[in-house]
């Protein structure tokens, strides 16, 4: 291997620990809380609940991260590409950052703490700020706390009330969860040359090409009216023969669903600021970043998440 080899080799083999690291750190601190209901519920024990998070986290990051580790990676700076030192740098700050929120007891958002860290080193690098892309995270990140609340509040009272039983109500939500997972974009699911991920109602829809009326595609609501149905009947029929056990079923279909979620939407902050050398430098596939984010995350769950828990 000659000087300039090493010298290559070096800040790859660097920033891909680093990506590791943080994979492992979200795998073992973010990805968890999901679970941590249906452990309160005894639906599931610590143990295995854990083994189920780092499975369902590395699928979803596998399946739905490809997206957002783009975004992380390319979409935050205008005009330069991501080194493997600046992505170290970024990684290393941002890393830092949700370190000092653990020690303090402050909770500091790997999303925050990653976002501007990338942010910052394009910058350093002479890049030009994505004007655009703040201005869509800003106002994600702005709805997030009181669409969240609002959407807890409501669900909260609406279980409460004496009128309606947990015969029906629970599975009312169970119907809300599937018709969402019906529309959650996937990776493995064929989509059409350059546009974004397909969820499943709209892979069906394309198949069978109705016509869209007011920009509404019916087939797609048809397959989603059919997965929130099946969702209904299922969850419904556990709970009538038992209340509680159909409640125990729903808390770890849903933290099944929100940890699978958080996979993917969280291995893009791993990954991302090696998208430039590992898909322009290197050469590969984009499968192989995510792959990389995977193993991370499932590494980070199975070994971190049971004292989380």
């Amino acid at each position: 291997m000659t000087v300039a080899g090493v010298g290559f080799w070096v800040p790859v083999a660097l920033a891909t620990l680093t990506s590791l690291a943080t994979a492992w750190a979200l795998g073992a601190n973010s990805n968890s809380p999901p679970f941590a209901p249906a452990i309160g519920a005894n639906a599931i024990s610590t143990m295995r609940a854990a083994f189920l998070i780092g499975i369902l986290a590395a699928l979803g990051a596998l399946t739905q991260g490809g997206e957002i580790s783009e975004t992380v990676g390319a979409g935050l700076i205008n005009g330069v590409q991501i080194t493997s030192l600046a992505a170290t740098a970024g990684l290393l700050t941002a890393t830092g950052f949700m370190a000092f929120g653990v020690y303090t007891g402050y909770p500091v958002p790997a999303a925050f703490a990653t976002t501007g860290a990338m942010v910052g080193v394009g910058l350093s690098l002479g890049g030009d700020p994505a004007i655009d892309t703040y201005r869509r995270i800003g106002l994600f990140w702005a709805l997030v706390p009181p669409v969240s609340g609002g959407l807890a509040y409501v669900t909260a009272t609406v279980l409460r009330r004496d009128d309606i039983p947990e015969t029906v109500g629970v599975p009312l939500l169970a119907a809300i969860v599937g018709g969402i997972v019906a529309n959650v974009r996937l990776g493995v699911i064929p989509s059409p040359p350059h546009a974004a991920q397909s969820s499943l109602a709209g892979f069906i829809a394309r198949q069978i090409d109705t016509p869209t009326v007011v920009g509404i595609d019916p087939a797609a609501v048809f397959v989603t009216l059919l997965a929130a149905a099946a969702w209904f009947l299922a969850v419904r029929r556990r709970t009538q023969a038992s209340v509680e056990g159909g409640i125990r079923t729903f808390l770890l279909v849903l933290g099944s669903v929100v940890a699978f979620s958080s996979g993917g939407s969280q291995v893009g902050l791993a990954t991302g600021p090696l998208e430039n050398l590992y898909g322009v430098e290197l050469g590969l596939p984009g499968i192989v970043l995510l792959s990389l984010g995977a193993a991370g995350i499932l590494m980070g769950a199975w070994m971190g998440a049971p004292k989380l828990l």
